[in-house]
């Protein structure tokens, strides 16, 4: 796994900025009260967050360590986390 060369997301006091965006010039604001709920999948090549937001939107931002963004997402929005999820890759019958 080749891990990106640049910041995925930024932690202000807030809000947060998301890069990872299908446009790299583009980013995503998104204010901490505006999260009803996160929740961290793990995938085989890369994880994800999904942030649910007050209007029923969802963001999708591609992670690749829950470790680098839990202690800031539990300041931020603590008690809005959704249990984590793995999907496993599947089989070929």
């Amino acid at each position: 796994t080749i891990l990106p060369d640049r910041v995925l997301i930024t932690f202000l006091d807030d809000c947060m900025v998301l890069y990872n965006q299908q446009d790299r010039s583009m980013c995503m604001l998104i204010y901490y009260d505006e999260v009803v709920n996160w929740q961290y999948i793990y995938h085989a090549k890369y994880d994800e967050i999904i942030f649910t937001l007050v209007d029923g939107s969802k963001e999708v931002q591609e992670m690749y360590s829950l470790n680098s963004v839990v202690v800031a997402l539990d300041e931020h929005l603590k008690g809005k986390q959704l249990k984590s999820l793995r999907i496993r890759k599947e089989r070929a019958l």
